[in-house]
């Protein structure tokens, strides 16, 4: 690997966090949205919505830290070694791994709260079903299949010039 190629692959992993909190943000009123209707209720009274949209951006960055330091180096790592990097093995994967911080959330929630004798029923319920599960892991994957999508466009596109 070429120290430009190198550049370019460091650059790919700093940007990413960045690119998935501002998917984060955009997708705000549609989580907000959703929600409503996946409560049956009248919409909640938000004084503040930009500043709730930049903090769940600013969660969704921090946790594409994490799952960049901890995910995505690695399997890139893993990738390169088997041959060049395609936008397809570097989307499939961005989504994968854009699910993982909601699979862990529910694991560890589940675990916690049967610990404490709840009925998977009414576990159920704070995620407001399947439906709200399902919900959070379209969420997941459109924040990781854009973000990897981004990383391909600076660390691999193009890079045999």
């Amino acid at each position: 690997m070429t120290p430009r190629e190198e550049v370019r692959l460091v650059g790919g992993f700093f940007l990413t966090p960045i690119v998935s909190g501002i998917v984060g943000v955009a997708l705000f009123p549609a989580i907000l949205l959703t929600g409503d209707w996946l409560q049956s209720s009248a919409p909640p009274v938000m004084y503040a919505p930009r500043a709730a949209a930049f903090g769940f951006g600013m969660v969704v960055a921090i946790l594409a830290v994490i799952v960049t330091a901890f995910g995505a180096v690695p399997a890139v790592w893993v990738l390169k070694k088997s041959g060049a990097l395609s936008l397809r093995q570097l989307v499939v994967t961005g989504a994968a791994l854009g699910n993982v911080p909601l699979l862990l959330m529910v694991l560890v929630s589940t675990a916690v709260q049967l610990s404490k004798g709840t009925t998977l029923e009414e576990i159920g319920h704070q995620w407001y079903g399947l439906l709200g599960f399902l919900r959070l892991a379209v969420i997941g994957t459109i924040v990781g299949t854009i973000s990897s999508a981004v990383f391909w466009v600076v660390a691999v596109r193009k890079s045999d010039r």
